[in-house]
């Protein structure tokens, strides 16, 4: 089975009160592109909180009728998901916040090659070149 899986933190597709935001819409958009025109088997959602667990389904609702390939894991799932080679692609929706634990749980866990890929948004925010110089000390 073919499989990509991307980080659902909260803030990352939705934000409460329907506040709409550029980083929420462009996430949303890239999930809504990946259920309509990818050919992967299985699109996990991995989430860490149930804090937009009842957003997240709203969200991808519509798009769930007729797409069965969505799945909701929880991001404890994550080392088990690599483990058993359930997992081709892993995403997430940031280039830098956590993409290097991301690496590092890979590393440990997946079972064959997986690649990680990171979304990026922004590179002019101070905290994102402390991530970069953290790059250079991950093999």
């Amino acid at each position: 089975m073919r499989s990509f899986a991307t980080l659902a933190a909260p803030g990352t597709f939705t934000l409460s009160g329907g506040l709409l935001v550029g980083r929420t819409v462009a996430n949303s958009q890239f999930l809504q592109a990946m259920v309509r025109y990818s050919s992967f088997e299985e699109i996990c959602l991995l989430i860490g909180e149930q804090a937009d667990f009842t957003a997240l389904q709203e969200l991808i609702a519509p798009w769930k009728i007729q797409d069965k390939r969505l799945v909701i894991y929880s991001l404890w799932q994550l080392p088990a998901l690599l483990s058993h080679s359930m997992i081709d692609v892993l995403h997430h929706t940031s280039h830098v916040d956590k993409l290097y634990d991301l690496m590092a749980l890979r590393d440990r866990y997946a079972a064959k090659p997986t690649p990680v890929t990171g979304q990026i948004h922004s590179i002019s925010y101070p905290r994102m070149q402390q991530e970069y110089t953290r790059a250079l000390f991950i093999p």
